[in-house]
């Protein structure tokens, strides 16, 4: 018997039970698979504003077989998937039938995913963790036990984009202020202003949108083509600069590179949250005091 669905049926959803064909358009044929899947394309080619009907309902069914196997279909997110074999009775999810997808969690003919593939999830899922340990893909379904201090994981502040524009790795904020998600608004940070800078931004963020800032540790996959080893401080707009500040810019010392590279270099944040503070005087220079000439820096003196 050939399963078919009326307009009627077409209009309303699923049909469990044979009902006679109305302008044989619900049902499609063929010798073999690709032949019927050649009629059912045909047909809806032709009529775009019914195959609009099923995209948008995945309820509505038609009867598509070929030789003996006979299925209901539906649309899936524009693809059309077997929805119930008719033969056997069973509920298709995605093409695939409830006894191949049983076979993910249980020992059975592995349709879907082999034996061992099957006894690596459960592994992966089942055996305990050393204390402190996590998984970790190595690219190839494969997961390693990794303790959590070989990471070498910087800290990460979760903030705000409230710059003003495109943020972009590696540039300085500061707080600026706190967004209605709870969370602060970083914008760019320069040494001519009061804000104290508090870390590096890790990746790029637009406007508007929340962004990830490194406060302490390693920030990697920079361009520190144009720097060298060694001290970086605030500069103006986001920028960094390894030149001291002078006059009455702030000396905010925000890390050190640690490494030089033209895409995967590297900076260590270690600051700087506050504007440098003048050094302290030490013995023997008890009785010194500071000079200031025209750049502004001081200069120790003694009395």
């Amino acid at each position: 018997m050939s399963f078919t669905l009326s307009r009627e049926q077409v209009d309303n959803g699923f049909v469990l039970s044979p009902n006679p064909a109305v302008d044989g358009i619900n049902s499609f044929s063929g010798a073999d698979e690709a032949t019927a899947e050649a009629a059912r394309d045909l047909y809806f080619a032709n009529n775009p504003d019914q195959l609009l009907g099923y995209d948008a309902n995945q309820q509505k069914l038609i009867v598509f077989f070929h030789g003996d196997v006979q299925y209901f279909q539906n649309r899936v997110f524009g693809s059309w998937e077997y929805a119930i074999n008719t033969a056997t009775g069973e509920v298709m999810l995605n093409n695939h039938s409830a006894t191949e997808m049983n076979d993910i969690i249980s020992a059975g003919s592995g349709a879907i995913i082999t034996d061992a593939e099957r006894t690596a999830l459960s592994n992966a899922l089942t055996n305990s963790l050393a204390e402190d340990n996590i998984l970790i893909g190595n690219g190839s379904d494969v997961a390693t036990e990794t303790p959590l201090n070989e990471l070498n994981l910087p800290v990460i502040l979760s903030a705000n984009n409230g710059s003003g524009a495109t943020l972009t790795s590696g540039q300085v904020v500061d707080i600026t202020g706190e967004h209605n998600s709870g969370k602060p608004i970083v914008g760019l940070a320069s040494n001519n202003t009061n804000g104290a800078a508090i870390g590096l931004v890790s990746a790029p963020s637009l406007l508007g949108e929340d962004c990830f800032i490194v406060t302490g540790g390693e920030l990697k996959g920079l361009n520190t083509s144009t720097l060298e080893i060694g001290d970086v401080y605030v500069g103006v707009n986001g920028a960094l600069t390894q030149t001291k500040p002078i006059g009455t810019a702030e000396i905010q010392k925000i890390g050190v590179v640690s490494r030089v590279h033209a895409s995967n270099g590297a900076i260590l944040v270690i600051g700087a949250g506050r504007a440098n503070a003048l050094p302290n005087l030490s013995p023997p220079l008890l009785a010194s005091f500071f000079v200031f000439f025209s750049s502004a820096i001081p200069n120790i003196f003694a009395s």
